[in-house]
């Protein structure tokens, strides 16, 4: 038995529910860095302008860019990412990342903030398997 049975029921529902909040952020974080990597390593960057915001679900939001790639294509794509800390305004121009294979892939090149959604949803999950640790080693007095 994972739990003796002098501990609380809260305190058993507290860790099921960290510990599936924390596997959640490392999925989301393994997630962002596996889309972000090939982009990273070897995308192609071009000046765009954001033309558009698009709103999804709860205040979510997304840019769209217009870019020409270095091949001369122009390109109007949606971020792959939605704007977490930083956030572009419509009609700013900015460097953006592609996938020279498919130019729809692209996003927003920030330096090393561009890596923001894995530091979001990682540092989420040492918080929350921090906290599932916490309530596990708690005992019931």
């Amino acid at each position: 038995m994972i739990f003796p049975r002098n501990q609380k029921v809260s305190d058993r529902a507290g860790f099921i529910a960290c510990v599936i909040l924390a596997l959640a952020c490392l999925f989301a974080a393994s997630y962002h860095t596996k889309q972000l990597l090939p982009l990273w390593n070897n995308g192609a960057g071009a000046q765009a302008t954001v033309v558009d915001i698009k709103r999804g679900a709860r205040g979510s939001k997304w840019a769209i860019y217009n870019f020409i790639t270095s091949e001369g294509q122009a390109i109007t794509s949606r971020d792959m990412f939605q704007m977490y800390l930083i956030r572009p305004d419509l009609r700013d121009e900015l460097t953006v990342l592609y996938s020279p294979d498919n130019p729809q892939v692209v996003t927003a090149d920030f330096g090393w903030m561009t890596w923001q959604g894995t530091f979001i949803f990682s540092g989420g999950f040492l918080l929350l398997a921090g906290l599932s640790l916490l309530i596990f080693r708690h005992r019931v007095t």
